[in-house]
């Protein structure tokens, strides 16, 4: 009688990521209304940090983008005040860049969605990017160190951009971007195609982690035995804002269905809240 062949071992790796309190001083950041946005609400974060001496794209600039691409925007430009038409000639030699500031008190990567988000429209009309966070409400930001709030974690996209070539969104188009690009997709469909383009226009600005973030997360790796050929599910658990949307029992199909067509595979739980792993641990009988 033959002897059945066991099934490599699932392994299951866990890490707790620091999170950053919540408290009643955060919610009451309401600055003024500006055209239907809060300026300094965590709520209104696409309308972003909004400097004097840049000129404010318009919802009607890129409707003209919608109806007819880049001659579209180039029109725009030339029907608006004397501003804009100052840019026409600088936008033709290709000297224009969109600049993309900080988020306002929100989650991390909201940073890298807002230039996602954002760049998605640009694109339509050839505009590189030039992104500058400094903003005193962004959580992540230390202002002790000479980087600003992107160039901290990221490496730098056309930070030193010339002001006199920048434009920006203002509040109602970067709203319009952010709901447009940057929320979350609900349907499987709609997900692999945002994680589709999203994908691209990563490799295409590019957005890089600073080096100590790879080589942080290659000691993890190689501390816990994992390399290049090994079959990884990640599973992001979010335990601080989220735990009543997605208990650990939620995620463990899927995780089952993972270890059962992949042999030796590993499971790799992030998440900010203990208990969340412990549970995970303790509930999750995945050989």
């Amino acid at each position: 009688m033959p002897i059945p062949r066991r099934r490599p071992r699932t392994v299951l790796l866990a890490l707790e990521l620091p999170h950053k309190e919540s408290t009643a001083a955060d919610c009451r950041l309401h600055g003024p209304v500006v055209r239907g946005c809060f300026s300094r609400c965590n709520h209104y974060t696409p309308c972003l940090v909004r400097p004097k001496d840049i000129a404010q794209l318009d919802r009607a600039v890129f409707k003209a983008v919608e109806a007819n691409g880049s001659f579209g925007f180039g029109q725009a430009l030339l029907a608006g005040g004397a501003a804009h038409r100052r840019l026409y000639s600088r936008y033709q030699q290709g000297r224009l860049a969109l600049r993309i500031t900080g988020p306002l008190q929100d989650g991390f990567w909201v940073r890298a969605t807002v230039v996602l988000a954002q760049a998605h429209m640009a694109q339509l009309v050839g505009l590189p990017l030039s992104v500058a966070y400094r903003s005193t409400f962004d959580s992540y930001d230390n202002r002790l160190q000479a980087q600003d709030g992107w160039g901290q974690y990221f490496e730098p996209i056309n930070a030193d951009w010339p002001k006199e070539d920048l434009v920006q969104f203002d509040c109602s188009l970067a709203a319009s971007a952010w709901h447009r690009s940057g929320t979350y997709a609900y349907r499987h469909s709609t997900s692999m195609t945002q994680r589709a383009w999203r994908t691209r226009m990563v490799q295409a600005l590019p957005i890089n982690p600073r080096p100590y973030f790879w080589r942080a997360a290659n000691d993890f790796w190689v501390a816990h035995g994992v390399d290049k050929e090994a079959k990884v599910l990640g599973v992001h658990m979010r335990g601080t804002d989220k735990k009543c949307h997605a208990q650990p029992k939620a995620y463990l199909k899927f995780a089952r269905a993972f270890a059962c067509h992949t042999p030796s595979a590993i499971i790799f739980i992030a998440t900010d809240d203990r208990a969340m792993i412990e549970e995970v641990r303790a509930t999750w009988h995945l050989n």
